[in-house]
């Protein structure tokens, strides 16, 4: 076996199988700043984007309804932030309500 081609590869495969440095996700501040007035208990949701987790976009459900902060600055009553969803009834048997949200861009900060 040839092992001086081994030492050149063993280099390569170590930086693969190495962890990225990554953010401790349990460090992240989870308040909202400002939130609307729901019809019922909200479902919500914390995106966090890049390695350092520095851009977070919240999602809260309220029904058929879902807010977006687009721009990451925690306020879900900011005018494009509602999202009112599609149905498609035929999706679903009778009492289900499938929800489409349509969201488009989403930012963070």
């Amino acid at each position: 076996m040839n092992y001086s081609c081994l030492l050149g590869v063993l280099p390569s495969l170590m930086l693969f199988t190495m962890p990225l440095s990554t953010a401790d996700l349990t460090q992240i501040e989870r308040n909202i700043a400002k939130e609307p007035a729901y019809r019922s208990k909200p479902k919500y949701c914390l995106l966090v984007f890049g390695i350092e987790a520095k851009a977070h976009v919240w999602l809260a459900q309220d029904g058929d309804t879902l807010y977006v902060d687009r721009n990451g600055n925690g306020d879900l009553t900011d005018p494009r932030e509602k999202i009112v969803a599609e149905t498609n009834p035929g999706a679903l048997p009778e009492g289900e309500r499938p929800y489409v949200f349509k969201v488009g861009d989403v930012g963070g900060r």
